[in-house]
């Protein structure tokens, strides 16, 4: 069995982050943290989360975001699935939120995508890139939620190559939207709303929340 290095204890083992670092981030649960979940706006959909944006989740993030580690993105999916799956009902298809071309090019991969593939084989769901992000912003982190939205408005269109699997007999089907990070909700706003046009049946899916209450301190 080839091994390597835990990324946050240097631990030799088998996976990018060891069982030991991984028991340290505490996900949400209904019972000891009622904000596990969040309701976007203005659309006014329901966002779940696993865990705080903050420690050792945090660092992981950073490393597939800005360093590379793509296999990383594999793991947190099938973490996510396997939490997912103790706690909420099976989505019929699952949904990565996408990057522009040009950014996906620049990274190499689009982490959402993999970490929603990894999340589709724990679920047994078809994961579908419905959505494209036609407009390539600038990074959102000095805007306000209200420019966000306008800078969104027309980022996302559909897929017009994507059609629902033949396996799919629910109509309209249940979507589960993947994104890595949940800030002020603006980006999974818009893809949810321009998906209003295959169906209303929608819920968001993050592996982390920032609890925030200035998006420009974030």
């Amino acid at each position: 069995m080839w091994l390597r290095h835990c990324l946050l204890c240097e631990r030799l083992q088998r996976d990018y982050c060891c069982q030991k670092c991984w028991q340290v981030i505490v996900p949400y649960t209904p019972k000891s943290q009622p904000s596990w979940s969040q309701i976007l706006s203005p659309g006014g959909f329901p966002c779940i989360s696993y865990t705080p944006y903050t420690g050792l989740i945090q660092q992981l993030l950073y490393l597939i975001k800005y360093h590379g580690f793509k296999g990383l993105a594999r793991e947190l999916g099938e973490h996510l699935g396997q939490w997912y799956l103790t706690h909420w009902p099976l989505p019929d298809v699952i949904i990565p939120v996408p990057l522009h071309l040009n950014r996906e090019r620049e990274r190499g991969y689009n982490q959402s995508f993999i970490m929603a593939t990894a999340l589709g084989r724990q679920l047994k769901r078809p994961v579908i890139p419905w959505v494209l992000r036609a407009e390539q912003t600038p990074a959102l982190y000095s805007f306000t939620p209200q420019e966000r939205m306008q800078l969104l408005q027309s980022a996302f269109v559909l897929n017009p190559d994507v059609t629902l699997p033949k396996s799919v007999i629910t109509v309209p089907p249940s979507l589960l939207i993947l994104d890595d990070i949940l800030t002020t909700g603006s980006t999974l706003n818009a893809v949810m709303e321009r998906l209003l046009a295959v169906s209303s049946r929608q819920v968001a899916l993050t592996l982390a929340r920032a609890d925030i209450t200035d998006p420009l301190a974030f």
